[in-house]
């Protein structure tokens, strides 16, 4: 019982340094592209909204799932999960759900370390871990694809040259209640045939976290769908674990350290692919690059995008970012642009604009250097 009641308090913990760490991200992002840009290409803090919403459909899902199936996961793995949780999130630039395989192996040192108060997993635990964990895995694979975020541009000098690099950070709560060996309910029948030498059961709420964190000079969605891929192995490999467990073809110990493994393995591909600078939006030579295009403005009804760059401004040509704000300071009602796309392709791109605001346009580009 004491036991429970300190994983219910290190859940509530957990979520409040989670939700700390996503609140000061997402405020420094503004202030930092207030302070780069001198705009904010997003002014709210999307990210928090994001971060307590999307997640908890699925997590009620896998939560009920999990129930319903008598899965019973060990108190060593949990504490191993809740941890990991608590050390992935300190680093959120970086973060990755494959930090999840490792929980299975971590929990086996654990109950190694504390024997008197964990008890050593077994075939049906790690039985549990692996459902559990493809269960997170699926959700994070449709999380890389289809979870909305915020680029935020930052800019950086490399080779005498300033180069544009993509910073993107949106963590997903994923709150699951699971159950766990117990004493505050009595054990379900599906539970007792997994598990016949469990008397008891209870529940514990799991705080984990999806979503991902990363830097890119390229596309942000290519990265995104490299670290699907990842994702997807993973998600494989505890499908099989799960199939080989639940046919005794493997021990308990090869299992946790096979997930282990190919946690392990994608988060090194993830973290040591250097980056390619030479994918980086530079500077445009004749012409006005854009960085970024503020929602909602006249430049997103235009079809503006980062990468293109603005040779004319109602015919007048601007070479250079403060030409085009002179330009836009006499615009009228109406703005006409001649851009290049990263392509080499020319077009036009008009529309009218607000009016009292000729200047806002909504295009961020790269600042005039002193």
């Amino acid at each position: 019982m004491k036991l429970e009641l300190i994983l219910i308090l290190s859940s509530i913990l957990v979520f409040l340094y989670l939700l700390l760490v996503v609140s000061a991200g997402a405020f420094g992002r503004i202030r930092r592209e207030r302070r780069e840009l001198r705009l904010a290409i997003e002014g709210r803090a999307v990210e928090i909204p994001r971060f307590l919403l999307l997640g908890l459909v699925p997590a009620i899902a896998v939560s009920t799932t999990l129930s319903l199936l008598g899965i019973v996961i060990p108190l060593p793995i949990i504490a191993a999960l809740i941890g990991i949780t608590v050390l992935g999130a300190a680093v959120p630039s970086f973060y990755s759900p494959l930090i999840y395989g490792l929980a299975g192996g971590s929990g086996l040192l654990v109950s190694q370390v504390w024997p008197k108060t964990f008890t050593q997993a077994g075939p049906n635990d790690v039985l549990a871990f692996a459902i559990l964990l493809a269960c997170v895995m699926l959700f994070a694979l449709v999380a890389d694809l289809c979870a909305p975020y915020h680029s935020a541009p930052h800019i950086v000098r490399s080779h005498g040259r300033r180069r544009l690099q993509n910073r993107v950070r949106q963590l997903i709560f994923f709150p699951l209640v699971v159950p766990v060996p117990g004493t505050l309910l009595t054990a379900w029948p599906l539970m007792k045939l997994l598990s016949p030498e469990i008397h008891g059961v209870s529940f514990a709420v799991l705080p984990l976290v999806l979503g991902f964190g990363l830097r890119s000079f390229g596309s942000v969605r290519t990265k995104l769908h490299r670290r699907a891929l990842l994702d997807g192995a993973l998600l494989l490999a505890a499908v099989v674990v799960a199939l080989l467990c639940s046919a005794a073809v493997i021990t308990s110990t090869t299992g946790l350290l096979v997930l282990a493994a190919v946690a392990i393995v994608g988060l090194a591909a993830l973290l040591l692919t250097p980056q390619q600078e030479q994918n980086a939006l530079t500077d445009a030579p004749g012409g006005v690059r854009v960085i970024a295009v503020i929602p909602e403005t006249p430049a997103a009804k235009m079809g503006l995008h980062a990468g293109d760059t603005i040779l004319q401004c109602n015919g007048q040509d601007v070479p250079s970012p403060r030409a085009f704000y002179t330009a836009t300071q006499h615009l009228g009602t109406f703005c006409r642009l001649r851009v290049r796309d990263q392509a080499g392709q020319f077009r036009l791109a008009e529309t009218s604009i607000f009016t009292g605001a000729p200047h806002m346009l909504g295009v961020i580009t790269f600042p005039e250097e002193d």
